[in-house]
C-alpha cells in the first residue's frame, strides 16, 4: 500500500518499478517569467545609463586614454563608482582601468531555449508530436512530478492542466516515452526508477 497526494493506491507497476528514487536536481525553466541575465553580464541599458551623464562620460574617456590607467586620486570617487558598478571600469592598486570587453559581452545574445516558442504566458500553445522539441517538452513536464512519489490520475490531470487543456495527450506521451509509469490498475502514476519489464 503506497500513499498518494489524494489517498492510497495498491498494485504492481505495469511498466517498471515505482520505488524510492534518488533526488534529482530540478532545472529552472523561465516559462511565463522574465529571462534572467547573468549577474556578470551588464545589460546594454545599464551601460548607456552609466555613460549618459556628461561628467561620467568625460571621466570614462580619460580612463580609456590613460595607458596605465587613471590614478584614483585624479578622479571623482562618486562618478567613478557608477562606472565601476556598471562594469565599465575596474579599480585596483589605486588606479581605474577601462574594461572594453563589457560592450561585447553586453551584446552577446543569451542562448535561445527551443521550448520558449511553445509557451505563451506560462501556457503551452503547441504540442509537438515528434522530434527533439517534443522530447525536451516531455522531459520538462516530467520534472513536475517528484521522484519516489505516486500520483492519482486526478493529480496528474491537475498538474498537466496547468500547462495545457489537452492533459490526456500530454499524459499519454509521458507514459509512452517512459517518463511516467502507470500502475497495473491504471490508478496511480509515478516517475520510473529504472526501465525494466514487470515480473
Amino acid at each position: 500500500m503506497r500513499s498518494t497526494a489524494s489517498g492510497t493506491v495498491a498494485g504492481a507497476v505495469g511498466r517498471g518499478t515505482l520505488g524510492n528514487l534518488p533526488a534529482r536536481r530540478n532545472p529552472v525553466h523561465p516559462r511565463g517569467g522574465a529571462r534572467v541575465r547573468s549577474q556578470t553580464m551588464a545589460a546594454p541599458e545599464a551601460l548607456v545609463s552609466a555613460l549618459a551623464d556628461p561628467d561620467r562620460l568625460q571621466l570614462f574617456a580619460r580612463i580609456c586614454t590613460a595607458p596605465d590607467g587613471l590614478e584614483a586620486s585624479h578622479a571623482s570617487a562618486k562618478l567613478a563608482k557608477r562606472l565601476v558598478d556598471a562594469g565599465l571600469v575596474t579599480e585596483a592598486e589605486g588606479r581605474y582601468r577601462a574594461v572594453p570587453s563589457v560592450f561585447r559581452d553586453a551584446l552577446a545574445k543569451a542562448p535561445v531555449d527551443p521550448l520558449d516558442a511553445l509557451f505563451r504566458h506560462g501556457r503551452l500553445v503547441s504540442i509537438p508530436h515528434s522530434g527533439k522539441r517534443r522530447q525536451l517538452l516531455l522531459a520538462y513536464l516530467a520534472e513536475r512530478f517528484e521522484p519516489g512519489r505516486l500520483y492519482s490520475e486526478q493529480d496528474v490531470r491537475e498538474k498537466l492542466s496547468m500547462v495545457h487543456d489537452d492533459h490526456a495527450t500530454l499524459r499519454r506521451y509521458l507514459v509512452d516515452d517512459g517518463l511516467l509509469q502507470r500502475s497495473s490498475d491504471g490508478g496511480a502514476y509515478g516517475r520510473p526508477s529504472e526501465a525494466r519489464a514487470a515480473g
